[in-house]
């Protein structure tokens, strides 16, 4: 084929895939104009929604920023989310700290931006669910070369404590939302730290730092 040959193909924008933890967060909304949306109080507002933040944390090491959606659970955005999780054999509810990699996908829908531009809407569209962290990890650095970058050992163990960090900070504001007093937090951290590696390699249930977390979400929440 001529290079010029190339003109005539089509365009196809590249893809964009992320191999990491995923946290779900489910909380009670509403929808004010102005504002989009707030923490449901039911003598403020007359309609309640149910809002779903989504947060995929990339592999430590990898060269790739932490994917977030917050979307309605009425959403298309969400249907179609939900759709590929079903496709992997699992349920939705099961998904929450599961290791996965996920890819992002037209909606089929349209905006315009600040600058005037129309872009395509996209969504997070679950690819492959793991077992285990180590299984992700195999499967991210067979697959994508970003994933394999070679620092400094010390280096690396910076990234590795920013990378737990920023799932501690996932894990401690899901345990706020679903309860507001400290013991319930507390249980909930309990249960979640185990399942993650990164995290519990750096923090336990007595750090300094989760507790520092917990006053401070606890205390925005309040």
């Amino acid at each position: 084929m001529n290079n010029l040959d190339i003109l005539n193909e089509e365009v196809v924008a590249p893809s964009f895939e992320l191999w990491g933890q995923a946290y779900v967060t489910v909380w009670k909304a509403a929808l004010v104009k102005g504002q989009g949306k707030v923490e449901f109080d039911p003598v403020m507002h007359k309609r309640m929604v149910w809002a779903i933040d989504l947060s995929i944390i990339p592999l430590t090491g990898a060269n790739a920023r932490t994917a977030e959606r917050s979307m309605i659970q009425t959403s298309n955005e969400w249907k179609l989310t939900q759709a590929s999780i079903k496709e992997l054999g699992i349920e939705p509810s099961e998904v929450d700290q599961k290791f996965v990699k996920i890819s992002f996908k037209p909606t089929g829908e349209t905006y315009v931006n600040a600058a005037g531009e129309e872009k395509n809407k996209t969504y997070i569209h679950f690819e492959k669910v793991y077992q285990d962290e180590a299984s992700c990890l195999e499967d991210a650095l067979f697959e994508d070369d970003t994933q394999t970058a070679d620092v400094p050992t010390e280096q690396q163990g910076d990234q590795d404590k920013e990378v737990a960090t920023a799932l501690l900070g996932q894990m401690v504001r899901t345990a706020v939302k679903g309860s507001k007093d400290l013991v319930g937090v507390l249980n909930a951290l309990r249960s979640s730290l185990p399942k993650s590696p990164v995290v519990s390699k750096h923090f336990t249930l007595d750090s300094a730092e989760l507790l520092a977390m917990v006053q401070q979400e606890m205390a925005v929440a309040a």
